[in-house]
């Protein structure tokens, strides 16, 4: 988690590419620092959908972008690029309190701009699928460049 916030985090931010918000402990106080407990990173993105995806489900993804000329369709979307937790913080902080406070910063710039889902990639891993199912998102597509899964919720 350091690595990612000292390195990636940073350099995201300073190039515009990114915003990465921090969870920090409530309990803190002037005899105990500040702990960062997780953190989310959200971005403006494209997503790629592939002819492997039915015409309907791309349609709904893509919305006013959809072209029938086009073999692959390119639509925004909001991306949570990175999420992730201290190991300290494991049992106080779950995935889903994470993925909900990344929800409500997304919210806040839907009531703004507007916009049609949000996608995240991930492993292939039952735990993470379970989560993100759990939390409203549904499977899109493998992006074949990656080997990731691409999850997508409908705002």
């Amino acid at each position: 988690m350091e690595h990612f916030l000292r390195r990636s985090a940073l350099q995201n931010e300073r190039g515009h590419r990114s915003r990465t918000f921090l969870i920090l402990d409530a309990a803190s106080s002037p005899e105990k620092p500040l702990e960062i407990m997780a953190f989310f990173t959200l971005a403006m993105g494209m997503m790629r959908i592939s002819s492997s995806i039915s015409r309907n489900k791309s349609r709904r993804l893509a919305g006013p972008f959809y072209d029938d000329d086009q073999i692959v369709q390119l639509t925004p979307c909001y991306l949570i690029g990175q999420m992730g937790r201290s190991a300290t913080s494991a049992g106080r902080i779950s995935g889903d309190r994470i993925l909900n406070e990344a929800m409500n910063e997304i919210r806040n710039a839907w009531d703004s701009v507007g916009g049609k889902f949000v996608r995240l990639d991930c492993e292939d891993a039952p735990g993470l699928l379970s989560l993100y199912r759990r939390n409203g998102f549904e499977f899109a597509q493998r992006n074949q460049r990656t080997g990731l899964t691409e999850m997508v919720r409908f705002l």
